[in-house]
């Protein structure tokens, strides 16, 4: 009876060879060229003989390899940055693409891997987006990078206005609503006087202005509106 054995490694890999002359040969990873390791045989009774099996690994290509990310931007803010380096065993030429748009936001990923970030309008939160990494010759991988908006204050958004009034009458109203995409409570205030007249403007955006006495013609004034949270603009009454 015959039995098989390993003789010898190889220098690229493993190899386990069974007594009944089955094999099993695994190249080291990413290894292409030449190898070899050797066999016995034996017959039970002294008599033994080693022999050389030669292994050709044929080259494949290996897809390129970077990471997954985390990126952090403020609200409204864009976040431009170079994605993770990747590499490429083969050494061959690396090319970035966008490979899924953020779902609260836009992207532009350039060839070099570097890219823009766009948070949408008003929105804070969280979000992500996916990239490729491809060599050109069939390999590629895609990964994912996180994306922490953190929330900042919004200013609130009113409107200017026109009164109109007699001469010697005052003018009581409500100036323009304005909101706040935040949700703050909103105060208003009067920002510069008339040049022709007072006025008093409530927190609440009642008003009083009253014009000199005697007076016609054309004047102006303007008010605020606060959140408390340094949020502010400023309006025109003409």
């Amino acid at each position: 009876t015959v039995t098989y054995a390993k003789a010898t490694d190889p220098l690229h890999g493993a190899v386990v060879v069974n007594t009944n002359g089955t094999y099993t040969y695994t190249p080291a990873k990413d290894y292409n060229g030449t190898d070899s390791f050797n066999y016995t045989v034996s017959d039970g009774k002294g008599g033994t003989n080693t022999y050389t099996v030669g292994v050709t690994i044929t080259a494949v290509n290996d897809a390129p390899v970077a990471a997954n990310d985390t990126i952090t931007t403020a609200e409204d803010t864009p976040k431009t940055g170079t994605l993770p380096t990747a590499t490429d065993v083969d050494g061959d030429a690396i090319t970035y693409a966008k490979a899924t748009d953020p779902a609260h936001g836009t992207l532009v990923v350039n060839t070099n891997g570097t890219y823009t970030y766009t948070p949408a309008k008003d929105y804070n939160g969280a979000d992500s987006f996916s990239y490729t990494v491809s060599d050109g010759k069939g390999g590629s991988n895609t990964y994912t990078v996180a994306v922490t908006i953190s929330p900042v204050n919004d200013a609130p958004a009113g409107s200017g206005t026109t009164i109109t009034t007699a001469e010697d009458t005052a003018k009581t109203g409500t100036l323009p609503v304005a909101t706040d995409v935040d949700g703050d409570k909103l105060t208003y205030g009067k920002g510069s006087d008339p040049a022709h007249g007072t006025v008093t403007v409530n927190a609440d955006g009642t008003y009083v202005y009253t014009p000199v006495a005697d007076y016609n013609g054309a004047d102006s004034f303007s008010y605020t509106v606060s959140d408390g949270k340094g949020g502010a603009n400023t309006y025109t009454v003409g």
